[in-house]
């Protein structure tokens, strides 16, 4: 019988997408204590990623996601604005920011310092470099790195529709990307919910939001035939020239293949499932795959039955390991690592309600079998927590 705990703890573990920030925002959240932990099912108000889970579930590096909620999410999901009457507060700093990029920075500066209040058997510390993150991991700390998700993220005013993007439009947007990579942000999500000034998305809303909007016909706003804009090419090519990794999950598969043409390194998807699987414009098509496993790049498995299998809820892990074989099969054991979106507003698999769970993903790793024997090695099991991840971000996050 196969040690699975043993090669849990031995394995460094990366999750290359996880919002504690936007509980931060939304509910002010102190992550240096547990709070709901353990809930399943869509729970707004839980916090799946705090520093002492993220501690119990053996992680090393978690990729803190900035998400500032974009203005349309008002517009298409009214029942966001009773965050005005019950918790003003929350409403403020969530909504009230000046700009989109205000409020990004302030949910880093937030982070940061909770971070420093942390007193767990661990310490947890912001990595802001490949070399910071190297040592800070032979410190055995618990390694948080900022990333970006919606080059919305990076505009000066809130709530503005994109519409004609000017020359000062232009220049603010670029000038707050060197500020992000200065800051240490490794990865920059070019896309969220809604099309911003660079990039266009996939529809976003599983069927279980689609309930609380107000447009029966929501999903016919959103034109999937759509690529980067000539900002959009433009903020790719300077994020990596500052060293910056480009993630393609949300994008339409236009502004994906631009990404993929432009970009010889330094491409990810963060938190995605398989096209041919669920076949869905947000999940990787098997060409996609192959493109950046060639690269160089890394799949993060969202734990999440919507979005690998296009239905269903509850259990999930048989929906990961399908996704994950299916991943390797296609681009190798060198490409696939987690990305779980944990306090992402979504609904985690039963099996993986936080961040103090993710054993349970190794030990499922550890228990397939096949004709020939054990699926997986206890190596590739290690790649697959983090080992993957954590060489594109030595190899291909530079500052």
């Amino acid at each position: 019988m196969r040690d699975w705990l043993r090669i849990h703890n031995e394995a460094t573990i990366v999750d290359l997408h996880t919002h504690p920030t936007l509980k931060i925002s939304l509910f002010k959240r102190n992550l240096t204590k547990r709070f709901r932990d353990g809930l399943k099912g869509f729970w707004p108000m839980s916090t799946r990623s705090g520093f002492q889970m993220l501690e119990q579930g053996g992680y090393d590096v978690t990729l803190s996601t900035v998400y500032m909620p974009e203005a349309g999410m008002l517009k298409d999901l009214p029942i966001i604005h009773l965050l005005r009457f019950l918790r003003p507060r929350s409403w403020q700093r969530t909504f009230g920011k000046k700009s989109y990029f205000e409020g990004a920075v302030w949910c880093m500066d937030e982070i940061e310092k909770q971070a420093k209040q942390y007193r767990g058997k661990r310490p947890v510390v912001v990595s802001r470099s490949p070399v910071e993150l190297q040592t800070d991991l032979l410190n055995n700390a618990i390694c948080v790195v900022h990333s970006i998700e919606g080059a919305h993220n990076l505009q000066g005013e809130c709530g503005k529709i994109p519409g004609e993007i000017t020359p000062d439009i232009e220049t603010e947007i670029l000038a707050n990307l060197e500020y992000m990579a200065k800051r240490g942000v490794a990865y920059l999500g070019l896309s969220h919910f809604y099309q911003n000034y660079c990039s266009p998305a996939v529809f976003p809303y599983p069927d279980y939001a689609l309930k609380l909007s107000k447009w029966r016909n929501l999903v016919q706003r959103w034109d999937e035939n759509k690529g980067l804009t000539p900002l959009g090419e433009k903020v790719v090519l300077r994020a990596r020239e500052l060293g910056m990794l480009i993630d393609v999950t949300h994008c339409t598969q236009m502004a994906r293949k631009q990404v993929y043409d432009m970009c010889q390194s330094g491409i990810i998807a963060s938190h995605v499932g398989c096209h041919s699987i669920n076949p869905s414009t947000y999940n990787l098509e098997d060409w996609e795959i192959t493109t950046i496993a060639n690269k160089g790049g890394v799949i993060g498995v969202i734990p999440m039955t919507y979005w690998l299998l296009g239905y269903g809820k509850g259990l999930g892990l048989d929906a990961m390991s399908q996704t994950i074989r299916h991943i390797i099969s296609v681009g190798g054991n060198e490409c696939v690592g987690i990305g779980t979106d944990l306090d992402g507003l979504t609904d985690p698999i039963d099996e993986i309600t936080d961040a103090s769970c993710l054993s349970q993903l190794t030990r499922r790793l550890c228990a397939e079998t096949f004709a020939r024997g054990t699926r997986y090695t206890d190596e590739t099991i290690r790649k697959i927590l983090g080992g993957n991840a954590l060489r594109v971000l030595t190899e291909q996050w530079s500052v």
